[in-house]
């Protein structure tokens, strides 16, 4: 199936309206996509709108999309623009997300009795995981480091601050989580570590390359 999205000058071919809302994000059928010349936030909508599924596009993004033709599915074809446009995308599930990539945010995670399989293993049950954003953890895999787009980032955030606010009712042999595990929010030059639901704010430790493993919050 031909599925062309935007074309210069031309009015949108029937097929558009005729897929519009039926169409699955999620599938790995490949369809080809052909755009002669469009800006890169046109393209975006285009594609929310014939997905059928509300998009949120960063007001800062900008550029043209010329001349792209070629087979991809849906998600193939996002990270086709992604590699051109210096762009990130996250579908959580209900919204499609699209971040310039110097809007990446990082969280360092001071694991102490999580592992970093308990929280991915979270996102995951609950669908929110994404692969190409994992967690990278030191040595002994009591630190980590997810360099994400914000929405990811915001999502591991809440997903960490529950799984600490249920830890004191988990109890036996099998708990993993502990109060007193925290996570390191990285903001710009601003800082807060998290314990439980209580955040304290806190100056950036200085990095440098011989510092070592980081010692426990």
């Amino acid at each position: 199936m031909t599925r062309i999205l935007l074309v210069a000058l031309v009015t949108f071919l029937p097929v558009l309206g005729a897929t519009k809302g039926y169409a699955d994000i999620n599938s790995t059928e490949r369809q080809t996509f052909t755009i002669m010349s469009q800006s890169l936030s046109g393209v975006l909508a285009e594609f929310g709108a014939n997905f059928g599924i509300p998009i949120s596009i960063d007001e800062s993004i900008r550029g043209e999309v010329r001349n792209m033709h070629g087979d991809y599915t849906p998600k193939g074809f996002l990270d086709a623009l992604s590699r051109e446009n210096s762009i990130d995308w996250y579908y959580d599930g209900t919204t499609l997300h699209v971040t310039p990539t110097s809007a990446q945010r990082s969280v360092v995670v001071n694991f102490a009795k999580v592992s970093p399989q308990d929280l991915t293993e979270t996102l995951d049950a609950i669908g929110l995981a994404d692969s190409r954003f994992p967690t990278r953890a030191n040595g002994d895999g009591r630190i980590g480091i997810i360099t994400a787009p914000p929405r990811y980032v915001e999502l591991v955030e809440n997903a960490f601050a529950l799984l600490e606010a249920r830890a004191p009712a988990r109890e036996g042999p099998g708990r993993r989580l502990s109060p007193t595990s925290s996570i390191l929010i990285v903001r710009g030059d601003s800082t807060q570590v998290w314990r439980g639901k209580n955040a304290i704010d806190a100056p950036p430790a200085p990095l440098a390359e011989d510092a070592g493993t980081p010692p426990d919050l």
